[in-house]
Protein backbone atom coordinates (compact mmCIF):
# COMPACT_ATOMS: atom_id res chain seq x y z
CA UNK A 1 0.00 0.00 0.00
CA UNK A 2 1.29 3.47 -0.86
CA UNK A 3 0.00 7.12 -0.60
CA UNK A 4 -0.78 9.58 -2.72
CA UNK A 5 1.34 9.69 -5.90
CA UNK A 6 0.86 11.29 -9.04
CA UNK A 7 1.87 14.94 -10.41
CA UNK A 8 2.53 15.80 -6.99
CA UNK A 9 5.85 19.14 -5.69
CA UNK A 10 8.75 16.35 -4.99
CA UNK A 11 8.52 17.42 -1.60
CA UNK A 12 5.91 14.28 -0.08
CA UNK A 13 6.39 12.11 2.73
CA UNK A 14 3.94 9.48 3.37
CA UNK A 15 4.83 7.81 7.51
CA UNK A 16 3.06 5.39 9.42
CA UNK A 17 1.60 6.84 12.64
CA UNK A 18 2.29 4.67 15.14
CA UNK A 19 0.61 6.09 17.97
CA UNK A 20 -2.40 5.40 15.96
CA UNK A 21 -1.93 2.23 14.64
CA UNK A 22 -2.28 -1.26 16.67
CA UNK A 23 0.07 -1.45 19.46
CA UNK A 24 3.16 -3.75 19.25
CA UNK A 25 2.81 -3.88 15.28
CA UNK A 26 5.87 -6.24 14.34
CA UNK A 27 7.72 -6.00 11.20
CA UNK A 28 6.42 -9.50 9.97
CA UNK A 29 3.08 -7.61 9.44
CA UNK A 30 3.77 -4.33 8.10
CA UNK A 31 7.00 -3.18 6.69
CA UNK A 32 8.59 -0.45 4.44
CA UNK A 33 9.33 -2.23 0.70
CA UNK A 34 13.10 -2.29 0.74
CA UNK A 35 14.82 0.74 -0.65
CA UNK A 36 11.51 2.81 0.04
CA UNK A 37 10.00 5.12 2.95
CA UNK A 38 6.72 5.50 1.31
CA UNK A 39 5.44 2.50 0.28
CA UNK A 40 4.08 -0.46 2.61
CA UNK A 41 3.96 -3.90 2.71
CA UNK A 42 1.24 -6.10 4.66
CA UNK A 43 2.53 -9.46 5.37
CA UNK A 44 1.20 -12.07 7.63
CA UNK A 45 -1.01 -11.19 10.68
CA UNK A 46 1.15 -12.35 13.78
CA UNK A 47 -0.21 -15.66 15.23
CA UNK A 48 -0.33 -13.53 18.65
CA UNK A 49 -2.55 -10.87 17.59
CA UNK A 50 -6.22 -11.35 18.18
CA UNK A 51 -7.73 -8.06 17.19
CA UNK A 52 -7.60 -6.23 13.80
CA UNK A 53 -4.50 -5.21 12.27
CA UNK A 54 -4.92 -0.99 12.38
CA UNK A 55 -2.49 0.94 10.23
CA UNK A 56 -2.83 4.46 9.82
CA UNK A 57 -0.57 6.50 7.15
CA UNK A 58 -0.51 10.10 6.39
CA UNK A 59 0.85 11.63 3.70
CA UNK A 60 1.70 15.29 3.02
CA UNK A 61 2.69 17.23 -0.43
CA UNK A 62 3.69 20.81 -0.35
CA UNK A 63 2.68 21.86 -3.34
CA UNK A 64 1.53 20.50 -6.55
CA UNK A 65 2.12 21.13 -10.12
CA UNK A 66 -0.26 23.43 -12.81
CA UNK A 67 -2.37 20.39 -13.57
CA UNK A 68 -2.32 18.71 -9.96
CA UNK A 69 -3.79 15.80 -8.18
CA UNK A 70 -2.95 12.78 -5.99
CA UNK A 71 -3.76 9.22 -6.19
CA UNK A 72 -3.23 5.89 -4.48
CA UNK A 73 -2.31 2.25 -5.67
CA UNK A 74 -4.46 -0.63 -4.09
CA UNK A 75 -2.99 -3.84 -4.66
CA UNK A 76 -4.94 -5.76 -2.20
CA UNK A 77 -8.45 -7.05 -2.14
CA UNK A 78 -11.08 -4.44 0.06
CA UNK A 79 -14.85 -4.50 0.20
CA UNK A 80 -14.33 -0.20 -0.16
CA UNK A 81 -11.82 2.25 -0.56
CA UNK A 82 -12.63 5.45 0.96
CA UNK A 83 -9.84 8.52 -0.20
CA UNK A 84 -9.78 11.80 1.57
CA UNK A 85 -7.99 14.41 0.04
CA UNK A 86 -7.26 17.56 1.91
CA UNK A 87 -6.71 20.95 0.32
CA UNK A 88 -5.92 23.93 2.16
CA UNK A 89 -8.03 27.16 1.77
CA UNK A 90 -6.01 28.95 -0.19
CA UNK A 91 -5.22 26.38 -2.88
CA UNK A 92 -6.62 28.52 -5.94
CA UNK A 93 -7.74 25.66 -8.55
CA UNK A 94 -10.44 25.73 -11.47
CA UNK A 95 -12.77 23.76 -12.54
CA UNK A 96 -14.68 20.67 -10.37
CA UNK A 97 -12.30 17.62 -8.76
CA UNK A 98 -12.59 14.76 -11.26
CA UNK A 99 -11.98 11.13 -10.34
CA UNK A 100 -10.14 8.26 -12.45
CA UNK A 101 -10.41 4.78 -11.55
CA UNK A 102 -7.35 2.69 -13.24
CA UNK A 103 -7.15 -1.08 -13.14
CA UNK A 104 -5.60 -3.36 -15.05
CA UNK A 105 -3.15 -6.60 -14.63
CA UNK A 106 -0.24 -5.19 -13.47
CA UNK A 107 0.56 -2.90 -9.85
CA UNK A 108 2.63 -0.33 -11.99
CA UNK A 109 0.64 2.58 -13.85
CA UNK A 110 2.45 1.09 -17.08
CA UNK A 111 -0.22 -1.98 -17.05
CA UNK A 112 -3.21 0.36 -16.10
CA UNK A 113 -6.10 1.49 -18.16
CA UNK A 114 -9.51 3.81 -17.69
CA UNK A 115 -12.74 2.14 -15.73
CA UNK A 116 -15.45 4.00 -15.56
CA UNK A 117 -16.95 4.17 -12.54
CA UNK A 118 -19.96 6.37 -11.55
CA UNK A 119 -18.67 7.84 -8.49
CA UNK A 120 -17.68 11.55 -7.94
CA UNK A 121 -16.03 14.02 -4.80
CA UNK A 122 -17.89 14.92 -2.25
CA UNK A 123 -17.41 17.09 0.92
CA UNK A 124 -18.63 15.33 3.86
CA UNK A 125 -19.77 16.84 6.60
CA UNK A 126 -17.88 14.55 9.32
CA UNK A 127 -14.58 12.80 9.30
CA UNK A 128 -16.43 9.91 10.54
CA UNK A 129 -16.42 7.04 8.38
CA UNK A 130 -18.93 4.11 8.13
CA UNK A 131 -18.12 0.54 9.37
CA UNK A 132 -15.12 1.41 11.14
CA UNK A 133 -14.37 0.76 14.70
CA UNK A 134 -14.49 3.94 17.37
CA UNK A 135 -11.04 3.06 17.32
CA UNK A 136 -10.14 3.45 13.49
CA UNK A 137 -12.36 6.55 13.73
CA UNK A 138 -10.50 8.02 16.19
CA UNK A 139 -7.24 7.22 14.98
CA UNK A 140 -8.15 8.74 11.46
CA UNK A 141 -9.07 12.25 12.96
CA UNK A 142 -6.21 12.76 15.04
CA UNK A 143 -4.14 11.80 12.17
CA UNK A 144 -5.90 14.50 10.05
CA UNK A 145 -5.04 17.04 12.88
CA UNK A 146 -1.37 16.47 13.16
CA UNK A 147 -1.36 16.55 9.58
CA UNK A 148 -3.09 19.77 9.59
CA UNK A 149 -0.99 20.75 12.48
CA UNK A 150 2.60 19.81 10.70
CA UNK A 151 1.56 22.27 8.20
CA UNK A 152 0.98 25.10 11.30
CA UNK A 153 -2.92 25.08 10.88
CA UNK A 154 -6.23 24.09 12.22
CA UNK A 155 -8.07 21.13 10.06
CA UNK A 156 -10.55 23.45 9.54
CA UNK A 157 -8.18 25.49 7.49
CA UNK A 158 -8.88 22.31 4.81
CA UNK A 159 -11.35 21.29 2.66
CA UNK A 160 -11.93 17.57 3.21
CA UNK A 161 -12.88 16.05 -0.88
CA UNK A 162 -13.86 11.88 -0.65
CA UNK A 163 -14.19 9.90 -2.86
CA UNK A 164 -15.56 6.01 -1.93
CA UNK A 165 -15.91 3.06 -4.13
CA UNK A 166 -17.29 -0.02 -2.77
CA UNK A 167 -15.05 -3.03 -4.11
CA UNK A 168 -12.57 -1.55 -6.12
CA UNK A 169 -10.64 -3.80 -8.83
CA UNK A 170 -7.65 -5.19 -7.29
CA UNK A 171 -4.79 -4.13 -8.40
CA UNK A 172 -5.84 -0.50 -9.64
CA UNK A 173 -5.26 3.34 -8.46
CA UNK A 174 -7.82 6.06 -7.87
CA UNK A 175 -7.02 8.97 -8.64
CA UNK A 176 -8.14 12.89 -7.66
CA UNK A 177 -7.35 15.52 -9.84
CA UNK A 178 -7.84 19.04 -10.59
CA UNK A 179 -6.94 22.06 -12.63
CA UNK A 180 -4.76 25.03 -10.50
Amino acid sequence: MRGGRGPLDPQTACVLLSDYSSKGLKASELAARPGSTSVFEFRERAADRSDALLACFSEVASGVSAAGGISIPIAMPTAVCVFDVFLPEELTRKGTLRVELLAGISAGEDGLQPVPIETRVSQPNSLHLEDLSAQANSSYAAACGQGASRRGKDLNHFTCHRVTIPHPPVPCTIRISWDA
